[in-house]
């Protein structure tokens, strides 16, 4: 239990950190990106060919990775009409059967069609369709697969949680909350 305890705790802070200290950060990249291109356009005359492509990648590197944070801090959208009115443990045997069937498949396979998915656009050289700067794409790609990996080893973290109030008969609140 305490092994379990101890991966809560270092994925939920990891991804926490992640958050706070660098994910948070690519919002204001992609302000200044957009900003910068809106000037060099407008005021300058001098439109840049990698506004486009800067936008695209700052974004989904910001939404990609932003995934685990909003995961360990309850963020993503759940609908808890009659979730809400079972019992503690009841909620927890839930949770553990969707983590089960829904959750760990779909991100096992996520994360490894991810990491072929950018395997294959860095030996192929894959370049941006969308611009006319034409930046490889690959980096972006192996942030997808980052992505995947900390939302399954936060998804790991969340079903631990759930386990652990289901053992206990709900008398101990999850570790991350």
């Amino acid at each position: 239990m305490r092994f379990l305890k101890a991966y809560i705790k270092f994925i939920t802070k990891f991804n926490d950190a992640a958050g706070r200290y660098f994910i948070c950060w690519l919002i204001y990249a992609l302000i200044a990106v957009m900003v910068t291109v809106v000037a060099m356009r407008y005021f300058f005359h001098r439109p840049v060919a990698w506004g486009l492509d800067m936008n695209w990648m700052i974004y989904a590197a910001f939404v990609f990775l932003g995934g685990a944070y909003a995961l360990a801090h309850d963020g993503h959208v759940s609908v808890d009409l009659l979730y809400n009115r079972f019992p503690v443990r009841v909620r927890a045997f839930i949770s553990i059967m969707g983590y089960l069937i829904l959750f760990f498949p779909a991100f096992y396979f996520l994360s490894e069609y991810t990491f072929y998915f950018a395997l294959t656009s860095y030996t192929t050289g894959e370049t941006s369709p969308y611009g006319l700067w034409k930046p490889a794409v690959w980096p972006i790609k192996f942030v997808l697969f980052i992505s995947m990996v900390l939302l399954l080893l936060q998804g790991i973290a969340k079903f631990f949680e759930h386990l652990i109030v289901f053992l206990k008969g709900g008398a101990e609140c999850p570790p991350s909350s």
